[in-house]
C-alpha cells in the first residue's frame, strides 16, 4: 500500500483526517486518509465493510478504502461544485435544500 501524495491531500483538523482525489482504473472518488503527525507521511484509511451472520453483524474478508463512489472525473467536479454551493446556503435548480 502506497502512501498519499500529500500535495493532493486536504487536511481537515487537528488529527491528520482529510480527504483526496483518488483515481482508479480511470475512474474517481473522494478518499478519506490521515497524515501521520510523526513521520508527515499520508495514508488512506481502509474499513471492513459488514455484514449479517446469524443475526450478527460481522466484519467482512476484504478491506476497501473509505470514500465516495466512483465516478467519472467530469460527474465528481461537478458533484463537489455542487456540495460546496449547498454548504455556502446557495441554491440553483437541482439542488435539495436542508
Amino acid at each position: 500500500m502506497a502512501a498519499i501524495n500529500e500535495e493532493l491531500f486536504v487536511e481537515m483538523n487537528e488529527y491528520g483526517d482529510g480527504i483526496y482525489p483518488n483515481e482508479y482504473d480511470g475512474l474517481w472518488s473522494i478518499g478519506v486518509a490521515r497524515k501521520n503527525k510523526d513521520t508527515g507521511d499520508v495514508w488512506a484509511e481502509w474499513a471492513y465493510p459488514q455484514k449479517r451472520e446469524d443475526g450478527k453483524s460481522v466484519a467482512g474478508a476484504k478491506t476497501f478504502p473509505i470514500g465516495s463512489c466512483r465516478v467519472e472525473k467530469r460527474r465528481l467536479i461537478e458533484s463537489v461544485e455542487r456540495f460546496l454551493r449547498i454548504l455556502k446556503g446557495e441554491k440553483s435548480k437541482g439542488d435539495t435544500p436542508f
